[in-house]
């Protein structure tokens, strides 16, 4: 059922903002180098799995679901000294990992499906579609940013994986956190878009 944008019932303006679901609290003041070990240590930990873009889904229940616990993450071949501290939910800490098992070898009750699609097909609630961003753009950040950009040495991920820091010239290297925002300039009837010079014909953007 479609619904007249200015027909559609009031919601907080935030909700309507992709991946705003994500509840975790990433304690940022609490945090120590050994906070991912400490959080794995925990028996409520969660992980999200993540390999070449794409997210690991167990199917469970004629649905997915995207938690794994540490143990049962093994066979995966996950790379756990490189996982991400997200933060805490109330369900205990939650990690995003990278696993090394190539999707083609996962057994048939796991399915590797990317991120755009396990988001725009909504496989997974909304928080955990928040976790799923946070934790994709982390592992994305130090996998680009592995060696410090003022000496060149390998950096080493530090605060559970929030910064990474140069054992050589002590430089501290943290993920880019620029907002963005895309805007509709809308009336009753019509709303407002643009072109690039550069965009192909018939194609036109938000602001």
């Amino acid at each position: 059922m479609s619904i007249r944008l200015f027909d559609a019932p009031l919601r907080e303006p935030s909700q309507f903002v992709g991946f705003a679901g994500n509840v975790i609290d990433r304690q940022s003041e609490n945090r120590a180098d050994d906070s991912v070990e400490m959080a794995l240590a925990d028996p409520a930990v969660r992980l999200l799995l993540m390999h070449g873009g794409r997210l690991y889904l167990k199917l469970r229940d004629g649905g997915f679901d995207p938690w794994f616990g540490a143990e049962e993450s093994q066979p995966l071949q996950v790379s756990l000294d490189h996982g991400v501290l997200l933060g805490f939910s109330d369900s205990g800490p939650v990690l995003a990992v990278p696993a090394g098992l190539d999707p083609e070898q996962l057994p048939e009750s796991i399915k590797a499906i990317d991120y755009r699609s396990v988001y725009m097909q909504g496989l997974i609630d909304e928080a955990a579609a928040g976790a799923m961003a946070q934790g994709a753009a982390l592992l994305a950040w130090h996998a680009s940013h592995r060696f410090c950009s003022k000496c060149g040495t390998e950096a080493e991920m530090r605060a559970g994986g929030y910064k990474r820091l140069c054992p050589a010239c002590a430089a501290e290297h943290f993920p880019r956190t620029d907002p963005v925002a895309i805007m509709l300039t809308a009336t009753r009837e019509k709303c407002l878009l643009g072109r690039g010079r550069h965009f192909a014909p018939g194609m036109y953007s938000a602001l």
